[in-house]
C-alpha cells in the first residue's frame, strides 16, 4: 500500500510505502477502505489488516476469517466492515471482533468482488450476478431480497440521483433504483428461475460521469 502526499507544493509528492515490512501479512493489497476514524482497513490474499496511522493490526482465519483469500473491503453507516471473499461475505466489528452471519443458505453465488451499502441494503457485486441482501444487525442476518444471475459483477456504482449501476460480464451495463426498478424478466431454470434486469440504453461516459459528480 502506497500513500501519496504534497503538503503544501502539489509538484513535491511524497511516496510512503506500506507492505509486508511494516507489518502486512503480504505485499499484495487487492482493496481498501476507510472508517469513521480514518483507519484503512486492507483485503488482501491472506486476510484482514487495519491501520491507522502508527499501527497494524492483521486478522486471518485464527481470528474468525472464514476465508484467508479477501477480494474486497468495505465500510458503510452500519459501522460493520463487509469483506468479500474467495468463499462469499465475512464481516467484523470496528473493534476487531468477528461478526457472526447468518447468510442465505446454501451459499450459491461464489466469490464477493465488490459491496454497497444503501440504507438497510447490502448491493454485493458476485461471480454469479448481482444480489442484495436485507440487514437485520440485530439478529446478525442477512435476507436474500434478489439474485440476478448476470454474470461476473466486477463494479458495483452509485449515482447522486439514486440510482445504481452494476457492470457485469454477460449483461453489459445494467441499471437499477432505489426501489427496485422495472420488473425483471424471469427464464425458467429447473425448479428456481434466473432473473435479468433490463440492459439500460446505451449512454456515453461523460453523461455517466456529470451524473455521479453532481450535488
Amino acid at each position: 500500500m502506497s500513500i501519496i502526499s504534497h503538503p503544501g507544493n502539489p509538484s513535491a509528492f511524497h511516496i510512503t510505502s506500506i507492505g509486508r515490512e511494516q507489518g502486512l501479512t503480504s505485499n499484495q493489497v487487492h482493496n481498501c477502505a476507510q472508517d469513521a476514524k480514518s483507519r484503512f482497513w486492507l483485503s488482501g490474499p491472506t486476510g484482514l489488516s487495519c491501520y491507522d496511522g502508527q499501527s497494524i493490526e492483521n486478522w486471518d482465519g485464527r481470528h474468525g476469517l472464514q476465508c484467508a483469500g479477501l477480494r474486497t473491503v468495505h465500510v458503510g453507516h452500519s459501522e460493520i466492515v463487509w469483506i468479500g471473499t474467495d468463499r462469499g461475505l465475512d464481516a467484523f466489528r470496528l473493534d476487531g471482533t468477528p461478526l457472526a452471519l447468518k447468510l442465505p443458505s446454501p451459499w450459491l453465488y461464489g466469490l464477493v468482488e465488490c459491496i454497497e451499502e444503501h440504507n438497510d441494503v447490502l448491493n454485493l457485486g458476485t461471480a454469479f450476478g448481482f444480489l442484495s441482501l436485507r440487514l437485520h444487525l440485530d439478529e446478525s442476518r442477512l435476507a436474500l431480497i434478489q439474485a440476478y444471475e448476470c454474470g461476473f459483477v466486477p463494479c458495483l456504482l452509485r449515482t447522486q440521483q439514486d440510482r445504481l449501476f452494476v457492470a457485469s460480464s454477460k449483461l453489459g451495463l445494467l441499471q437499477f433504483n432505489s426501489t427496485g426498478g422495472p420488473t425483471p424478466i424471469s427464464y425458467p431454470f429447473g425448479d428456481a428461475h434466473r432473473s435479468y434486469r433490463k440492459p439500460i440504453n446505451p449512454r456515453s461516459l461523460q453523461s455517466l460521469r456529470a451524473e455521479t459528480n453532481a450535488g
